[in-house]
Parts: structure tokens; sequence; C-alpha cells
């Protein structure tokens, strides 16, 4: 299973799972979204990757 986070809110239920997520892009110049993905095989999970979308 793929798992995405806000990278900062770890705690929230509102997590999702698929290999593909939509995000709605920041609308100011300068303004940033931080997410996070782990993939989880059923056994262990990836290591986590963290990625910041940062509108221009």
């Amino acid at each position: 299973m793929y798992y995405w986070h806000d990278a900062n809110n770890w705690y929230a239920s509102g997590f999702k799972s698929g290999r593909v997520q939509e995000y709605k892009v920041p609308a100011k110049k300068g303004e940033k979204i931080k997410k996070a993905l782990y993939v989880l095989d059923g056994i262990r999970a990836s290591e986590l990757f963290e990625f910041t979308i940062e509108a221009e």
C-alpha cells in the first residue's frame, strides 16, 4: 500500500492511499505544501519520502 500524509501532521486521520494522488497547488507565489509518502508491503515499511510543492 502507498500512504500519503501531510508532512507536518502525521496524526491527522486524513491520510490517503494509492499509487497516484492529486493535490491542489498553492495559489500564491511562494506558498508551499509539504507531503510525505511511504510504502508498506504488509511486513515492512519503506523509508519516508518527504517533498515540497511550491507555487512559482
